[in-house]
């Protein structure tokens, strides 16, 4: 008596087997890293021609910048490449990129997305703002751009080869704006030890080379680290 409701029970699950249903798992991953904004200089110094990559992959000073055999790499270039690394070895970190010359932008807010930082990194050139160092201008994107990430530790590495020359806010008062949100600043300057070389170009509009002088403060920065 029961084998008709057999068979509509084996035809309703043929139905259903065709239908393909599935089952969606959502698995939650919990990364506990820290948040970290990499806050670096484009102002027009960064051109200057005086570093090369070490074979750890260390950016080093050029000692002679005259020579050819050696492949010079400009600061911008060396300082997105060693970013490129730092971001790398954190994946379980957030990271996020401000640049900042006479103004300061946030052009990738903390994420755990990798590629999306990288990509944001690679993007990075000097003339993208207007021709200036306002350091102070850079910390506090870097921390507005922290103030709403939950993490347990928040980080601004502040990367930058001039010393402070334009921007509302001095950089002592933005590190105290830092410190107040609980983001700490790690500071990095390049900075030659001597005249260094510099791209021009001469009359006929092509590149050429001069030595120049560029000014670092480096009282600032540590003051920054320090506070």
């Amino acid at each position: 008596r029961g084998l008709p409701y057999l068979r509509l029970i084996c035809i309703m699950m043929v139905i259903i087997a065709m239908a393909r249903p599935m089952i969606s798992g959502e698995a939650n991953i919990k990364k506990e890293g820290i948040a970290i904004v990499l806050a670096i200089d484009c102002s027009s110094t960064m051109l200057a021609e005086d570093l090369q990559l070490g074979p750890s992959g260390l950016v080093a000073f050029f000692e002679d910048p005259a020579a050819k055999k050696v492949k010079r790499f400009n600061r911008i270039d060396a300082v997105k490449e060693v970013a490129r690394e730092f971001v790398k070895a954190g994946p379980n970190n957030m990271n996020g990129v401000v640049i900042f010359a006479a103004y300061a932008y946030v052009i990738c807010p903390p994420t755990f997305d990798q590629e999306w930082v990288l990509s944001s990194i690679d993007r990075i050139k000097v003339g993208m703002i207007k021709d200036a160092t306002a350091i102070g201008s850079g910390i506090l994107a870097g921390v507005n751009s922290l103030s709403t990430v939950k993490a347990k530790s928040k980080i601004i590495i502040l990367l930058t080869d001039g010393n402070n020359n334009y921007g509302k806010v001095p950089p002592i008062v933005a590190a105290k704006t830092a410190k107040s949100f609980g983001v700490k600043i790690y500071t990095i300057g390049i900075i030659s030890k001597s005249q260094t070389l510099y791209p021009t170009k001469d009359e006929q509009g092509r590149k050429d080379y001069e030595y120049v002088n560029i000014a670092f403060d480096e009282t600032v920065l540590r003051n920054i680290a320090e506070l």
